[in-house]
């Protein structure tokens, strides 16, 4: 995404796409700064000025997804000020920006498998702005926030990573349900919050 900072088209901008695709593919240990710097059409001179070294770089990266995450959910939120339609528009918020940037799923499961080992410090601390904006939402409706949290966004991050499983799948056994899944974002929003609302229609 650019920003005024890191316009598209410039050497910085280059590098930061370059890696997102390296550290999608093999994680923070199996990227190359020379395999980055070769995509991004730069030397690893200019890469390590433009950035920094594989640890800057790599935080770069992840924090750019998660400023994405941060001011897509926020925008949703400022949507509406009743409850439920607001923690409906950030779900939807959230599924759209992980199917227009799956990169970030992608690394995320990098990280959860190796107990968030690499994960830089600035990340956690987006990290923990999207968990307030979806927390407080769902404390508005009497939900768990941690609970809640995590069905909305541990399922909304599964289903895109099991996206090719999923065509593998039809391809062998087509109309299997599993391989159709759900049509959209916004009906996979709509199905994990199904699972949240309905108890408190009793509370209304």
């Amino acid at each position: 995404m650019p920003t005024p900072e890191t316009p598209a088209g410039s050497p910085r901008y280059a590098i930061l796409d370059a890696a997102t695709t390296a550290f999608v593919e093999a994680g923070f240990a199996g990227a190359r700064m020379e395999a980055i710097a070769r995509a991004a059409g730069v030397n690893k001179a200019t890469l390590y000025y433009q950035v920094g070294d594989k640890t800057a770089l790599y935080e770069a990266v992840v924090c750019r997804l998660f400023e994405g995450a941060i001011q897509a959910m926020e925008t949703a939120a400022a949507e509406s000020q009743e409850p439920r339609a607001r923690l409906s528009a950030i779900a939807h918020a959230m599924g759209r920006h992980f199917q227009a940037n799956p990169g970030l799923p992608r690394i995320m499961a990098w990280e959860l498998a190796s107990g968030a080992a690499t994960l830089p410090q600035a990340a956690l601390l987006h990290w923990s702005r999207i968990f307030r904006i979806v927390a407080g939402a769902m404390q508005a409706l009497g939900i768990d926030p941690v609970r809640g949290y995590f069905t909305i966004a541990g399922g909304t991050m599964l289903y895109f990573l099991t996206e090719p499983l999923r065509q593998r799948v039809a391809g062998v056994m087509p109309g299997i349900p599993l391989a159709l899944g759900v049509s959209s974002p916004e009906a996979m929003a709509e199905f994990l919050l199904s699972n949240l609302l309905p108890p408190l229609k009793n509370q209304e």
